[in-house]
């Protein structure tokens, strides 16, 4: 961990090799998780989901895909609205949509080894939903840029009342991906 990241893991004790971790960086629009032959699943207990890719979502039903839109249900009281969200995957994927109490949501069909994204694109009654289609394209054009670290590096040069603060990020897969940086937010200040 640093300052303002974190990296947690989960290993399935029986056979270590199977193992999904998420790293946590201040200022990640995205919940990233990481999987190394592990199965993945999405679970939206409340509200819950609706529709997948714009289509009403039944039982058992799946969706093949990298990129999946989901809409969730209006609940009661108000404090549910319905919201959307959007789901990249590293590679392609077949979710199932399951019903039962324990896993309601969507559940890959086979282990996957690399990552899942999910992102709130929108939510009922969206002062700025108009905007939608450029946050889906921004989501969209970010989604494999991954930060997997954050540093926070200050300095104060000698005899200055002027303070520097620097963050520093790492990307998952720095090396091989090319024109372009991480999508990062950050609170008014």
């Amino acid at each position: 961990y640093t300052d303002i990241s974190v990296s947690v893991k989960f290993y399935n004790t029986s056979n270590t090799n199977q193992y999904y971790y998420s790293p946590i960086v201040r200022g990640m629009p995205y919940v990233t998780m990481f999987y190394n032959d592990v199965t993945p699943a999405v679970y939206f207990p409340s509200p819950a989901v609706w529709k997948v890719n714009d289509i009403v979502a039944a039982g058992n039903q799946t969706f093949n895909g990298t990129e999946f839109k989901v809409q969730t249900t209006t609940g009661a009281p108000e404090p549910l609205r319905s919201q959307t969200w959007v789901i990249y995957s590293s590679e392609s994927i077949t979710l199932q949509f399951s019903q039962n109490a324990q896993t309601l949501g969507l559940i890959g069909t086979a282990p996957l080894t690399g990552w899942i994204r999910v992102a709130n694109l929108t939510y009922g009654n969206d002062p700025n939903a108009a905007d939608v289609p450029n946050r889906l394209n921004l989501l969209r054009a970010y989604a494999k840029f991954i930060p997997i670290r954050g540093e926070v590096g200050a300095s104060i040069p000698n005899g200055s009342q002027t303070a520097t603060l620097n963050f520093n990020f790492t990307r998952y897969n720095e090396g091989s991906l090319t024109g372009d940086s991480l999508l990062m937010m950050a609170l008014p200040h």
